[in-house]
Protein backbone atom coordinates (compact mmCIF):
# COMPACT_ATOMS: atom_id res chain seq x y z
CA UNK A 1 0.00 0.00 0.00
CA UNK A 2 1.20 3.26 -1.14
CA UNK A 3 1.99 6.23 1.59
CA UNK A 4 -1.19 8.52 -0.28
CA UNK A 5 -3.45 5.48 -0.43
CA UNK A 6 -2.50 5.13 3.68
CA UNK A 7 -2.88 8.60 4.13
CA UNK A 8 -6.08 9.17 2.05
CA UNK A 9 -7.55 6.37 4.00
CA UNK A 10 -6.02 8.00 7.52
CA UNK A 11 -7.64 10.93 6.95
CA UNK A 12 -10.77 9.11 6.06
CA UNK A 13 -11.23 7.03 9.16
CA UNK A 14 -10.74 10.64 10.97
CA UNK A 15 -13.31 12.41 9.07
CA UNK A 16 -16.19 9.32 9.99
CA UNK A 17 -14.75 10.01 13.55
CA UNK A 18 -15.40 13.71 13.87
CA UNK A 19 -19.05 13.59 12.27
CA UNK A 20 -19.52 10.20 14.72
CA UNK A 21 -18.49 12.10 17.55
CA UNK A 22 -20.43 15.43 16.51
CA UNK A 23 -23.39 13.17 16.37
CA UNK A 24 -22.72 11.89 19.57
CA UNK A 25 -21.91 15.14 21.38
CA UNK A 26 -25.38 16.54 20.19
CA UNK A 27 -27.36 13.66 20.88
CA UNK A 28 -25.84 12.97 24.27
CA UNK A 29 -26.80 16.78 25.08
CA UNK A 30 -30.04 16.47 23.64
CA UNK A 31 -31.27 13.30 26.05
CA UNK A 32 -29.56 14.75 28.87
CA UNK A 33 -32.08 17.61 28.87
CA UNK A 34 -35.01 15.83 28.44
CA UNK A 35 -33.57 13.98 31.75
CA UNK A 36 -33.19 17.33 33.40
CA UNK A 37 -36.52 18.57 31.96
CA UNK A 38 -38.33 15.26 34.03
CA UNK A 39 -35.76 14.87 37.17
CA UNK A 40 -34.61 11.81 35.91
CA UNK A 41 -30.60 11.37 37.69
CA UNK A 42 -28.63 12.38 34.48
CA UNK A 43 -25.06 10.44 35.78
CA UNK A 44 -26.59 7.62 37.63
CA UNK A 45 -26.57 4.52 35.53
CA UNK A 46 -29.62 2.54 34.88
CA UNK A 47 -30.55 -0.95 35.69
CA UNK A 48 -29.32 -3.43 32.57
CA UNK A 49 -27.27 -0.27 31.02
CA UNK A 50 -24.50 -2.47 30.79
CA UNK A 51 -25.78 -4.54 28.65
CA UNK A 52 -27.58 -1.72 26.48
CA UNK A 53 -23.87 -0.33 25.55
CA UNK A 54 -22.30 -3.82 24.96
CA UNK A 55 -25.54 -4.87 22.57
CA UNK A 56 -24.56 -1.08 20.59
CA UNK A 57 -21.23 -1.19 20.68
CA UNK A 58 -21.43 -3.79 18.00
CA UNK A 59 -21.65 -0.18 16.04
CA UNK A 60 -19.21 2.02 18.09
CA UNK A 61 -17.53 1.86 20.97
CA UNK A 62 -19.10 5.32 22.19
CA UNK A 63 -22.20 4.98 22.98
CA UNK A 64 -24.42 7.52 24.60
CA UNK A 65 -26.25 6.35 27.64
CA UNK A 66 -28.97 9.02 28.23
CA UNK A 67 -31.35 7.70 25.93
CA UNK A 68 -31.49 4.63 27.57
CA UNK A 69 -31.69 6.07 31.18
CA UNK A 70 -34.78 8.21 29.76
CA UNK A 71 -36.48 5.02 27.99
CA UNK A 72 -35.74 2.12 30.18
CA UNK A 73 -39.02 2.54 32.58
CA UNK A 74 -40.78 2.50 29.56
CA UNK A 75 -39.39 -0.26 27.26
CA UNK A 76 -38.93 -2.89 30.48
CA UNK A 77 -34.28 -2.33 30.19
CA UNK A 78 -34.43 -3.80 27.18
CA UNK A 79 -30.90 -3.41 25.47
CA UNK A 80 -32.36 -2.70 22.13
CA UNK A 81 -33.45 0.54 23.05
CA UNK A 82 -31.62 2.44 20.17
CA UNK A 83 -29.07 5.26 21.08
CA UNK A 84 -30.29 8.81 18.76
CA UNK A 85 -26.21 8.86 18.22
CA UNK A 86 -25.61 5.02 16.83
CA UNK A 87 -29.17 5.69 14.70
CA UNK A 88 -27.70 8.96 13.30
CA UNK A 89 -24.48 8.19 12.07
CA UNK A 90 -24.90 3.95 11.42
CA UNK A 91 -28.55 3.10 10.59
CA UNK A 92 -30.15 6.34 9.05
CA UNK A 93 -27.44 6.90 6.40
CA UNK A 94 -27.90 2.99 5.08
CA UNK A 95 -31.57 3.12 5.34
CA UNK A 96 -31.76 6.38 3.41
CA UNK A 97 -28.24 7.03 1.51
CA UNK A 98 -26.96 10.56 1.91
CA UNK A 99 -26.82 10.81 -1.91
CA UNK A 100 -30.40 10.73 -2.35
CA UNK A 101 -31.56 13.44 0.83
CA UNK A 102 -31.11 16.12 -1.47
CA UNK A 103 -33.57 15.46 -3.78
CA UNK A 104 -36.22 14.07 -1.40
CA UNK A 105 -35.92 16.86 1.30
CA UNK A 106 -37.22 19.43 -1.37
CA UNK A 107 -40.88 19.51 -1.03
CA UNK A 108 -40.86 20.92 -4.56
CA UNK A 109 -39.77 18.14 -6.23
CA UNK A 110 -43.20 16.27 -4.36
CA UNK A 111 -45.40 17.42 -7.88
CA UNK A 112 -42.94 15.25 -10.01
CA UNK A 113 -43.56 11.44 -8.36
CA UNK A 114 -46.34 11.81 -5.65
CA UNK A 115 -49.74 10.29 -7.24
CA UNK A 116 -52.54 11.38 -6.82
CA UNK A 117 -50.95 14.92 -7.75
CA UNK A 118 -54.84 15.17 -5.51
CA UNK A 119 -52.43 14.36 -2.14
CA UNK A 120 -50.32 16.98 -2.02
CA UNK A 121 -51.74 21.01 -1.53
CA UNK A 122 -52.30 22.54 -4.20
CA UNK A 123 -49.48 25.17 -5.02
CA UNK A 124 -50.05 28.83 -6.16
CA UNK A 125 -46.71 29.81 -7.10
CA UNK A 126 -43.18 28.31 -6.00
CA UNK A 127 -39.32 29.15 -6.63
CA UNK A 128 -36.65 27.00 -6.63
CA UNK A 129 -32.62 27.39 -6.14
CA UNK A 130 -33.21 30.84 -6.12
CA UNK A 131 -34.24 31.45 -9.29
CA UNK A 132 -37.56 32.77 -11.18
CA UNK A 133 -41.18 32.90 -9.27
CA UNK A 134 -43.36 30.42 -11.00
CA UNK A 135 -47.45 29.52 -10.89
CA UNK A 136 -49.05 26.34 -11.13
CA UNK A 137 -51.81 25.74 -13.47
CA UNK A 138 -53.27 23.45 -15.50
CA UNK A 139 -50.78 23.60 -18.27
CA UNK A 140 -47.66 23.43 -16.02
CA UNK A 141 -45.56 26.06 -14.76
CA UNK A 142 -45.64 29.99 -15.98
CA UNK A 143 -42.86 32.46 -15.17
CA UNK A 144 -44.14 35.32 -12.78
CA UNK A 145 -42.25 38.76 -11.97
CA UNK A 146 -40.95 39.58 -8.75
CA UNK A 147 -42.32 43.12 -9.65
CA UNK A 148 -45.82 41.86 -8.74
CA UNK A 149 -47.88 43.92 -6.88
CA UNK A 150 -50.02 42.69 -3.32
CA UNK A 151 -53.39 43.17 -5.84
CA UNK A 152 -51.87 41.59 -8.68
CA UNK A 153 -50.42 38.48 -7.31
CA UNK A 154 -53.77 37.97 -5.12
CA UNK A 155 -55.19 38.46 -8.71
CA UNK A 156 -53.80 34.97 -9.81
CA UNK A 157 -55.28 32.97 -6.99
CA UNK A 158 -58.92 31.68 -7.40
CA UNK A 159 -61.66 34.37 -5.18
CA UNK A 160 -62.73 31.14 -3.56
CA UNK A 161 -59.40 31.27 -1.39
CA UNK A 162 -59.46 32.89 1.90
CA UNK A 163 -56.21 31.47 2.90
CA UNK A 164 -52.49 30.63 2.02
CA UNK A 165 -49.82 29.20 3.68
CA UNK A 166 -46.08 30.25 2.61
CA UNK A 167 -43.29 27.67 3.86
CA UNK A 168 -39.51 26.95 2.85
CA UNK A 169 -39.22 23.69 0.52
CA UNK A 170 -35.75 23.21 2.08
CA UNK A 171 -33.70 23.12 5.37
CA UNK A 172 -36.82 23.73 7.05
CA UNK A 173 -37.51 21.95 9.93
CA UNK A 174 -40.42 22.62 13.70
CA UNK A 175 -42.84 25.10 11.79
CA UNK A 176 -39.57 27.26 11.24
CA UNK A 177 -40.57 29.97 8.42
CA UNK A 178 -44.26 28.81 7.98
CA UNK A 179 -46.38 32.00 7.28
CA UNK A 180 -50.63 32.02 6.65
CA UNK A 181 -51.94 34.23 4.69
CA UNK A 182 -55.02 35.56 4.86
CA UNK A 183 -57.03 37.30 2.27
CA UNK A 184 -58.26 40.77 3.17
CA UNK A 185 -60.44 42.53 0.45
CA UNK A 186 -57.23 42.36 -2.54
CA UNK A 187 -54.57 41.99 -0.99
CA UNK A 188 -53.51 38.75 1.41
CA UNK A 189 -51.77 39.52 4.75
CA UNK A 190 -50.71 37.78 7.38
CA UNK A 191 -51.84 38.51 11.44
CA UNK A 192 -49.45 41.06 11.23
CA UNK A 193 -50.36 43.03 8.45
CA UNK A 194 -47.48 41.60 6.10
CA UNK A 195 -48.35 42.18 2.31
CA UNK A 196 -48.22 38.76 -0.13
CA UNK A 197 -46.31 40.46 -2.86
CA UNK A 198 -43.58 39.97 -5.33
CA UNK A 199 -40.98 41.79 -3.70
CA UNK A 200 -42.13 40.09 -0.24
CA UNK A 201 -41.04 36.51 -2.01
CA UNK A 202 -37.94 37.65 -3.33
CA UNK A 203 -37.09 38.36 0.17
CA UNK A 204 -38.50 35.45 1.32
CA UNK A 205 -35.85 33.15 0.40
CA UNK A 206 -34.15 30.97 -2.82
CA UNK A 207 -36.57 27.57 -2.03
CA UNK A 208 -40.19 28.15 -0.95
CA UNK A 209 -43.88 27.10 -1.65
CA UNK A 210 -47.17 29.09 -1.64
CA UNK A 211 -49.53 26.33 -1.42
CA UNK A 212 -53.76 26.07 -0.51
CA UNK A 213 -54.34 26.27 3.40
CA UNK A 214 -56.31 22.86 4.21
CA UNK A 215 -58.96 22.37 6.38
CA UNK A 216 -58.54 19.30 8.42
CA UNK A 217 -61.23 16.61 9.25
CA UNK A 218 -63.99 17.81 12.22
CA UNK A 219 -63.05 14.98 14.40
CA UNK A 220 -59.42 16.86 14.67
CA UNK A 221 -60.50 20.34 15.34
CA UNK A 222 -61.64 19.41 19.08
CA UNK A 223 -57.84 19.07 19.63
CA UNK A 224 -56.83 22.39 18.34
CA UNK A 225 -59.03 24.83 16.69
CA UNK A 226 -55.97 27.02 15.30
CA UNK A 227 -53.74 24.96 13.77
CA UNK A 228 -54.08 21.80 11.45
CA UNK A 229 -53.09 18.64 13.82
CA UNK A 230 -51.14 16.02 11.46
CA UNK A 231 -50.31 12.65 11.95
CA UNK A 232 -46.24 11.85 12.19
CA UNK A 233 -46.36 7.98 10.84
CA UNK A 234 -42.96 6.36 10.43
CA UNK A 235 -42.95 3.74 7.92
CA UNK A 236 -40.33 1.39 6.93
CA UNK A 237 -39.38 -0.50 3.78
CA UNK A 238 -38.23 -4.22 4.55
CA UNK A 239 -34.43 -4.55 3.32
CA UNK A 240 -35.72 -8.34 2.78
CA UNK A 241 -38.62 -8.59 1.06
CA UNK A 242 -39.52 -4.29 0.41
CA UNK A 243 -42.44 -5.09 2.24
CA UNK A 244 -43.47 -1.50 3.40
CA UNK A 245 -45.46 -1.09 7.00
CA UNK A 246 -45.95 1.01 10.08
CA UNK A 247 -43.47 0.92 12.51
CA UNK A 248 -45.17 4.32 14.50
CA UNK A 249 -47.50 6.92 14.54
CA UNK A 250 -48.18 9.75 16.46
CA UNK A 251 -50.67 12.58 16.27
CA UNK A 252 -49.35 16.34 16.89
CA UNK A 253 -51.61 18.72 19.08
CA UNK A 254 -50.74 22.37 17.98
CA UNK A 255 -51.18 24.79 20.67
CA UNK A 256 -54.49 27.22 20.74
CA UNK A 257 -53.36 30.49 19.45
CA UNK A 258 -50.93 28.90 16.66
CA UNK A 259 -51.47 28.10 13.04
CA UNK A 260 -48.61 25.18 13.25
CA UNK A 261 -48.44 22.19 15.37
CA UNK A 262 -44.81 21.62 16.06
CA UNK A 263 -43.58 20.93 19.69
CA UNK A 264 -41.02 23.82 19.54
CA UNK A 265 -44.34 26.16 18.79
CA UNK A 266 -46.15 24.78 21.78
CA UNK A 267 -47.42 21.67 20.33
CA UNK A 268 -47.68 18.45 21.96
CA UNK A 269 -47.87 14.61 20.71
CA UNK A 270 -49.57 11.79 21.78
CA UNK A 271 -49.11 8.00 20.61
CA UNK A 272 -51.43 6.51 18.40
CA UNK A 273 -52.13 2.78 18.03
CA UNK A 274 -50.80 1.67 14.83
CA UNK A 275 -53.89 -1.34 15.00
CA UNK A 276 -56.63 0.37 15.21
CA UNK A 277 -55.67 4.35 15.61
CA UNK A 278 -56.62 4.51 19.50
CA UNK A 279 -54.94 7.34 20.85
CA UNK A 280 -53.08 6.94 24.37
CA UNK A 281 -53.69 8.84 27.66
CA UNK A 282 -50.33 10.56 28.21
CA UNK A 283 -49.35 13.59 25.60
CA UNK A 284 -45.75 14.66 25.03
CA UNK A 285 -44.24 18.26 24.91
CA UNK A 286 -40.53 18.99 23.79
CA UNK A 287 -39.27 18.18 26.64
CA UNK A 288 -40.58 15.20 26.61
CA UNK A 289 -42.69 16.30 29.97
CA UNK A 290 -45.95 14.54 29.82
CA UNK A 291 -49.39 15.59 30.44
CA UNK A 292 -53.00 13.89 30.28
CA UNK A 293 -54.44 17.92 28.88
CA UNK A 294 -54.14 20.20 25.84
CA UNK A 295 -56.39 22.90 25.31
CA UNK A 296 -58.75 21.95 28.06
CA UNK A 297 -58.74 18.72 26.52
CA UNK A 298 -58.71 15.59 28.97
CA UNK A 299 -57.13 12.80 26.94
CA UNK A 300 -57.19 10.25 30.43
CA UNK A 301 -60.80 11.17 30.78
CA UNK A 302 -62.03 9.72 27.48
CA UNK A 303 -61.31 7.22 24.71
CA UNK A 304 -60.59 9.09 20.93
CA UNK A 305 -60.42 6.53 18.40
CA UNK A 306 -59.06 8.84 14.83
CA UNK A 307 -62.29 7.24 12.43
CA UNK A 308 -59.73 7.66 9.33
CA UNK A 309 -56.82 5.84 10.87
CA UNK A 310 -56.50 3.16 8.36
CA UNK A 311 -57.44 5.45 5.22
CA UNK A 312 -54.47 7.11 6.97
CA UNK A 313 -52.04 4.50 7.32
CA UNK A 314 -53.29 3.09 4.04
CA UNK A 315 -51.87 6.81 2.32
CA UNK A 316 -48.75 6.52 4.12
CA UNK A 317 -47.71 3.20 2.72
CA UNK A 318 -48.43 4.55 -0.80
CA UNK A 319 -46.48 7.29 -0.55
CA UNK A 320 -43.67 5.26 1.03
CA UNK A 321 -43.65 2.88 -2.57
CA UNK A 322 -43.04 5.74 -4.21
CA UNK A 323 -39.32 6.76 -2.73
CA UNK A 324 -37.73 4.05 -3.81
CA UNK A 325 -34.57 5.21 -2.74
CA UNK A 326 -35.63 5.72 1.05
CA UNK A 327 -36.85 2.97 3.27
CA UNK A 328 -37.18 4.76 6.34
CA UNK A 329 -39.76 7.77 5.78
CA UNK A 330 -41.12 9.97 8.94
CA UNK A 331 -44.31 11.77 6.90
CA UNK A 332 -46.60 14.35 7.99
CA UNK A 333 -50.09 13.49 7.36
CA UNK A 334 -53.56 15.74 7.32
CA UNK A 335 -56.91 14.24 6.92
CA UNK A 336 -58.88 16.90 5.37
CA UNK A 337 -62.91 17.94 5.59
CA UNK A 338 -63.76 15.45 2.66
CA UNK A 339 -62.27 12.58 4.63
CA UNK A 340 -59.34 12.47 2.13
CA UNK A 341 -55.40 11.84 3.33
CA UNK A 342 -53.18 14.90 2.03
CA UNK A 343 -49.42 14.79 2.29
CA UNK A 344 -48.09 18.14 4.06
CA UNK A 345 -43.89 16.67 4.13
CA UNK A 346 -41.97 13.68 4.31
CA UNK A 347 -38.46 13.38 6.58
CA UNK A 348 -35.17 10.84 4.89
CA UNK A 349 -33.14 12.44 7.68
CA UNK A 350 -33.06 13.17 11.28
CA UNK A 351 -35.39 10.80 11.68
CA UNK A 352 -37.17 10.40 15.26
CA UNK A 353 -36.28 7.25 16.81
CA UNK A 354 -37.29 8.83 20.65
CA UNK A 355 -40.96 9.50 19.47
CA UNK A 356 -41.42 5.56 17.50
CA UNK A 357 -40.11 4.30 21.10
CA UNK A 358 -42.72 6.78 22.84
CA UNK A 359 -45.40 6.02 20.49
CA UNK A 360 -44.88 2.22 20.40
CA UNK A 361 -43.59 1.58 23.65
CA UNK A 362 -41.42 -0.92 21.65
CA UNK A 363 -37.85 -0.68 19.94
CA UNK A 364 -38.20 0.33 16.19
CA UNK A 365 -39.21 -1.73 14.03
CA UNK A 366 -40.89 -4.15 16.06
CA UNK A 367 -40.59 -8.02 14.81
CA UNK A 368 -38.10 -6.67 12.05
CA UNK A 369 -36.20 -5.09 14.37
CA UNK A 370 -33.32 -7.97 13.76
CA UNK A 371 -33.35 -7.95 10.15
CA UNK A 372 -32.47 -4.24 10.35
CA UNK A 373 -29.65 -4.61 13.03
CA UNK A 374 -27.86 -7.32 10.76
CA UNK A 375 -28.14 -5.47 7.54
CA UNK A 376 -26.95 -2.39 8.84
CA UNK A 377 -24.21 -4.54 10.54
CA UNK A 378 -23.24 -5.88 7.26
CA UNK A 379 -23.04 -2.49 5.43
CA UNK A 380 -21.31 -0.68 8.10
Amino acid sequence: MSLVTKLIRYGKKRYVEYKYKKAHDYCANVFRMRLIKNNIPVDEPAPGENEYVKFWQQFHKRVEPYTYRYFHRLLNNDPRIIPEDIANRYIEPILNPIRYRGFYSDKNTYRFYIEPKESIPFAWCYRSLGGNLHSMDENGADALSFDLTARQLASIVDDSVKKLVLKPTVNSNSGHGVLLFTRDNDVFTTSDGVELSGLFLKSYGNDFVLQEALTQHPYLQQFSTTSINTMRIMTYRSVVDDSICVIAAGLRVGNNGSFVDNLFAGGCFVPIDIRNGKLDKVLYNRFWQTTTMMNGVDFAASCYILPFWKIAAEFAKRVAAQVPYARLLAQDILVDVNNCPRLIEFNVDDFDWAMAMACTRDVPFGKKFEEVIAYCLQHK
